[in-house]
């Protein structure tokens, strides 16, 4: 009856549980609701999808029927990531057999990933790599759509007359399209499990076997990375070509790559060893990285494999060898935000706060009659249903004003449904397609409904320096006071610690200068702050001129905004004294400003905590301004109200990549302050040792990010090994390289700080970015991109030296030379022993250097420029710095070296221009004693 009056096939399918204002047909007009809910039952008959290959993901109501019809031979098979089917898709809807994985429970939290990387291996068009046919949920499941391979997977091929197995392969990872009867080159092999080994990983952390085949066991606990994609690869290549020569089958019951030999534990099958080893020779013109690399995977680790790290990929700077210098590694130090709440200590925190000035008003509570069919108070599934409905209700709807508000943030289409998840340990719905926070749940304080998708927060947030907020604050300081051991002495004052040079007193009534010489001692704030394209008039400063007339007072009014409101939050915090640079430095005298710059690690070390303006892109600015109001809506549930709002809690895009960040001077800032708040344009955020705890009561935790807000920073990296305290220096020089600074020759001076607080942690001297614990791979940097940097002008009393990325400004990074696989030469020497301080230090470096046997074209192929300023000369020498442990063909190796060129300077002088990786045929032999500065 519908059709007949009209009803077009494009408007379905119609849901029952949408507004009835949403119904676009006026054939509906007249029907009874029991008519308009017989038709949304029965509709679902006529509307099988047809699955088009231009189309990749699909969302189904859980009514919807599908083309599939039942296989023949092969029923279902789970695995550990889920459960495969075989079905066949009616021919109308789809040209070819089908296999339908569902991923088992759990992994709901990967599927949208998992999609995004089919959709891009479909995009690459392989030939063996396997391509879906589709993506798509229902009734709360999800799912993919593969081609069904007629040759089953690798474990079912018949190998030889003996048919010899493969293994412990899974179903789905590698398979064999055609009948794979007759010759093993009767079918296509496909690789089908991409994907998993990348976006797995967090999952499989948590599991405590051992990856294993039946041949071998993979090089640490179970993570589905890259690594492993390799090393599994590796054995299936390598039993493929034993089952052909029957090397392993000494005994029909183990198969294994490795046995068991009394008092030597697991040793290689003799076998493998005989093919690795006349595998080894055979790889012509392979390069040392993929060598190391082959070397490393198929070693038996003799510690039962607990010394295994996760590496990861990055991108090649370069073309030729001296690419696979530069590919950066991760660490444990993996970078990853995620909500730890403390709901017991933010409950009793806004009790004291005061949670009945806080509490969302009364209009938030206002919803219109489209949400009264969901219901609350069983699950969240309610919640996840009606993020799809960006309301049609009236425009004092404060649940449609949310969605409209977070539809809007996330740059989501209303026209389209969007899948949404619950993170319960974070708190928040999270959008499926990009995991981003889009609405954070709360529970009511006064309420004893807490479910566990909920927190205890703030939905509202107080009035930028209001009251409640400085109370907040002020919880937050009490807490790390009382509990943590954030300060390195009791209430913040240690007689032992020398205070800045001065300090701005903060009187109730009158602010003034003092200086600490004459004993003035006390707990103070330090300000974190962008100066801004100032005038001279703009800016406040101290003078030689005006500092007497500021000991005696500070005109309040006539500070510029930022300044006047760290005067609020430090009397707010009722601390008496407050350090901001421009005051308490004076300005204009050069050997002055050298001698604070020297001084920031004990400044910001020794402040009570520091106040850090990220959003003011100027002192004029301020940060306590109104900020715009959180979308809030109350639900009332039968057992107490719950609270949706805006998601705002995001550390990383408020701060760490805020405008203030991008300032030179403000990462050791804040690398050296004990505890800091910062304050942004949509919220405060408190960053100690134990994290960071953000306005809405979400604490955040991150390992990454961890090391440098730690209090003690860098006493957490003494937990490493050597490897990793290198990889922690080498990765704060890097995002230190890419920072900005007004004047270029700050660049020593604006790390200075933490280059003296990491030489003090991990015992060596440190001098322009080098440390003599670490002088080889600290050493051996490279421009980020091949020629990017450029040399500074120096004053000759402070001119840093050509060995030093402190010469240049530009992004840097390290070479990435295999751990515990190089040789080192000792050259350059190190300029100290293990008890010199030698305080005047020319900044020489004695080296022997060779000459180079390779023409241009070949050396820029292995090469790295520190400046598109150079230009090869015949003059240009190496200095080899260290080389590679493992054999290359024709009994070279691999040398790591620093590239010079005479210095215009004194003789036997040279200068750095780059680095390179050379084998023993381009380096003579021939030696020479030189300087290099």
């Amino acid at each position: 009856m519908a059709f007949r009056l009209g009803v077009a096939h494009s408007s379905l399918p119609k849901l029952s549980e949408v507004p009835l204002c949403q119904w676009k047909d006026k054939a509906f007009a007249n029907w009874k609701l029991r008519e308009i809910h017989e038709f949304c039952r029965k509709q679902w008959i006529f509307l099988c999808p047809v699955f088009d290959e231009a189309k990749f993901i699909y969302w189904f109501p859980k009514e919807q029927r599908l083309p599939f019809m039942p296989a023949e031979g092969i029923g279902k098979d789970a695995g550990h990531l889920g459960v495969v089917e075989k079905l066949r898709i009616h021919p109308a809807h789809y040209q070819q057999g089908s296999s339908v994985w569902r991923p088992a429970s759990g992994y709901g939290e990967f599927y949208a990933r998992e999609r995004d990387t089919l959709q891009k291996m479909n995009e690459l068009n392989n030939e063996h790599l396997i391509k879906a046919i589709a993506s798509y949920e229902k009734a709360e499941q999800m799912h993919f759509l593969f081609p069904w391979a007629d040759g089953g997977n690798l474990a079912d091929l018949e190998l030889n007359s003996s048919k010899f197995r493969h293994g412990d392969i899974k179903p789905s990872n590698i398979l064999c399209f055609g009948t794979g009867a007759g010759a093993s080159t009767a079918c296509r092999l496909v690789i089908a499990d991409v994907g998993l080994a990348k976006f797995h990983a967090e999952y499989t952390r948590n599991r405590n076997k051992t990856t294993t085949t039946r041949h071998g066991k993979s090089g640490g606990a179970i993570l589905s990375t890259k690594c492993y994609d390799t090393w599994s690869l590796g054995c299936v290549f390598l039993e493929l070509l034993n089952a052909f020569y029957k090397d392993l089958n000494e005994d029909p019951h183990n198969c294994r790559f490795w046995k068991e030999v009394f008092l030597l534990g697991q040793q290689k099958h003799p076998a493998v060893s005989r093919w690795i080893k006349r595998l080894k020779f055979d790889l012509l013109h392979a390069s040392a990285s993929m060598l190391d690399l082959h070397q490393e995977l198929l070693k038996i680790q003799d510690k039962k494999l607990a010394s295994w790290k996760e590496p990861a990929s990055g991108a090649p700077i370069d073309q030729g060898v001296i690419k696979n210098l530069s590919i950066q590694r991760t660490s444990r130090l993996y970078d990853r935000w995620r909500n730890a709440a403390e709901n017991d200590w933010a409950l009793s925190s806004i009790r004291r706060v005061g949670w009945p000035l806080l509490r969302p008003s009364n209009r938030t509570s206002q919803t219109c009659q489209s949400y009264n069919m969901y219901d609350f108070d069983s699950s969240y599934s309610g919640l996840q249903s009606i993020m799809n409905h960006v309301g049609c209700g009236s425009d004092d709807c404060s649940l449609c004003h949310v969605l409209r508000v977070c539809h809007a943030k996330a740059k989501l289409s209303s026209g389209k449904p969007v899948i949404f998840v619950v993170d319960e340990p974070s708190h928040v719905l999270r959008n499926a397609l990009d995991d981003s926070a889009i609405i954070s749940i709360y529970s009511d304080p006064a309420s004893r409904f807490a479910p566990p998708y909920a927190q205890v927060g703030l939905p509202v947030l107080p009035s930028a320096g209001s009251a409640q907020q400085f109370k907040l604050l002020n919880e937050w300081v009490k807490r790390c006071d009382k509990s943590h051991d954030c300060l390195s002495h009791k209430n913040g004052i240690d007689e032992n610690v020398k205070t800045p040079t001065r300090l701005i007193k903060i009187g109730f009534r009158r602010l003034r200068l003092v200086e600490t010489s004459n004993g003035t001692s006390g707990k103070y704030v330090a300000l974190s702050h962008c100066w801004g394209s100032l005038t001279k008039e703009q800016k406040f400063c101290t003078y030689q001129s005006n500092i007497e007339a500021l000991k005696k007072e500070i005109p309040y009014k006539s500070l510029p905004k930022s300044f006047q409101d760290a005067v609020r939050v430090t009397r707010a915090l009722r601390v008496p004294y407050l350090w901001i640079d421009s005051i308490c430095i004076i300005q204009g005298d050069e050997e002055v400003w050298k001698s604070e710059a020297s001084k920031m690690e004990q400044v910001f070390s020794s402040a009570y905590c520091t106040i850090t303006t990220s959003s003011a892109t100027s002192s004029l600015d301020g940060f306590l301004g109104e900020r715009l109001p959180r979308a809030c809506a109350t639900i009332q549930t039968s057992r107490g109200p719950l609270y949706l709002a805006e998601a705002i809690d995001d550390f990383h895009k408020h701060v760490e990549n805020s405008v203030l960040s991008t300032r030179g001077w403000v990462l050791q800032e804040r690398a050296l302050s004990r505890r800091t708040i910062y304050f942004t344009s949509t919220q405060v955020y408190w960053e100690c040792g134990e994290g960071v705890v953000c306005e809405t009561f979400a604490t955040l935790q991150n390992p990454h990010s961890r090391f440098i807000g730690d209090s003690h920073c860098p006493a957490s990296g003494l937990k490493y090994f050597k490897d990793e305290r290198i990889r922690l220096i080498q990765h704060l020089y890097q995002v230190y390289s890419k920072l900005q600074l007004t004047k270029a020759t700050d660049r020593p001076r604006a790390i200075l700080g933490l280059q003296n607080r990491l030489a003090y942690t991990f015992g060596a001297r440190a001098d322009y970015g080098v440390h003599w614990n670490y002088p080889e791979r600290t050493l051996l940097w490279q421009a980020e991109s091949p020629g990017s940097l450029s040399r500074i002008s120096y004053q000759e009393q402070d001119a840093v030296p050509s060995w030093s990325w402190m010469a240049y400004t530009g992004a840097i990074t390290f070479a990435n030379i295999p751990f515990k696989e190089v040789d080192w030469m000792a050259n350059p020497q190190i300029p100290f022993g293990p008890g010199d301080h030698l305080e005047e230090w020319d900044g020489l470096l004695r080296a022997q250097t060779r000459p180079l046997r390779i023409d241009e074209n070949q050396l820029i192929d292995r090469m790295v420029f520190d400046s598109c300023d150079y230009i090869f000369s015949p003059s240009w020498q190496c200095i080899v710095v260290g080389t590679s442990r493992m054999r290359m063909k024709d009994d070279d190796f691999i040398h790591y070296v620093l590239l010079v060129r005479p210095s215009s300077g004194a003789a036997q002088t040279y200068e750095r221009v780059g680095i390179a990786s050379l084998l023993a045929s381009h380096i003579s032999p021939e030696t020479q004693d030189i300087f290099l500065g």
